[in-house]
């Protein structure tokens, strides 16, 4: 049996278990408890996915690119890979549960709460919940037996946290689906999922097209009416969002990005990003790298 490897740094308690094949984190439990607020000195593991659930405090967060002021109560998914930095933070109560693909995403899972479900496919809308008050006991209670199950470990040991987290991922989704408004219909959501699989080889609309079996003007129609973009706008969005990513965490030549997302001329990468992000793609680099 496998079991969580405690770490209890003044004001928190962390748990981690590792894959017995290379030693890399497949899970990891850390809760926070300051007498006074204060920056949870525990970086978030980009490889992983990412839950965290600012409880007590608040926190000015950059998540791709884009700032959000959170208050106390919110809890966001991040996706392995996505651009995170923290601005400010003064938290007094949080918790952030993370896992590998292994851990969690498996073809039995239900589909919402897999890993390119609703709460993690989330680079077309927020990238967080604010729990009802009616959700959050129910939160707290399995975040409870996770951890007592952390700390006393037993048969069947990480079945049953696999289980907890998704109980968790479950009740977060209820409450999205409560709470989701004409923006968030099936469509909406399938066309979102196409360009997320699709966007390194297909750029046109009328690629999408083809794959939803509609016309390239009705599937304009569609998008506008339900996300106020063009599908175009969100083809050029997602493409610009991993040229950024790569540029801030990776080394790559531009010439090797531009190869990978798809476009054949380097050149004109160069034209189409510094048209989209107002700034040329070395330009960007070195902009953010000066932030860091």
């Amino acid at each position: 049996m496998q079991k969580a490897i405690p770490i209890n740094p003044k004001g928190i308690q962390i748990y981690q278990l590792c894959s017995s094949l290379n030693d890399k984190t497949d899970f990891k439990f850390c809760r926070a408890n300051f007498d006074k607020p204060q920056i949870l000195d525990d970086p978030i593991q980009r490889n992983l996915f990412n839950i965290v659930w600012l409880k007590k405090g608040n926190a000015r967060y950059q998540i791709d690119f884009k700032s959000y002021e959170l208050n106390q109560g919110a809890i966001f998914f991040l996706n392995p890979g996505q651009m995170f930095q923290v601005e400010s933070e003064e938290v007094q109560q949080g918790c952030r549960l993370a896992f590998s693909q292994d851990f969690h995403c498996v073809e039995t899972h239900h589909k919402a709460t897999a890993c390119n479900g609703a709460l993690f496919n989330n680079v077309y809308k927020l990238p967080y919940i604010i729990p009802s008050e009616a959700i959050v006991s129910e939160l707290e209670h399995i975040l409870q037996k996770m951890l007592e199950e952390l700390e006393n470990p037993d048969y069947g040991h990480q079945e049953l946290l696999q289980s907890y987290l998704q109980s968790f991922l479950l009740l977060a989704v209820r409450h999205m689906n409560a709470e989701k408004n004409d923006d968030d219909n099936d469509f909406l959501r399938n066309f979102s999922f196409l360009v997320e699989k699709n966007y390194r080889k297909f750029h046109q609309v009328s690629d999408y097209a083809d794959l939803l079996g509609i016309a390239s003007k009705t599937l304009t129609k569609k998008i506008k009416q339900y996300h106020h973009k063009t599908p175009s706008d969100v083809i050029k969005e997602r493409l610009i969002l991993e040229a950024k990513r790569d540029l801030y965490y990776t080394n790559k030549q531009v010439k090797e990005i531009a190869y990978d997302l798809g476009f054949e001329d380097p050149a004109y990468f160069n034209r189409f990003f510094k048209k989209e992000a107002g700034v040329a793609p070395n330009r960007f680099r070195e902009q953010s790298h000066a932030k860091q």
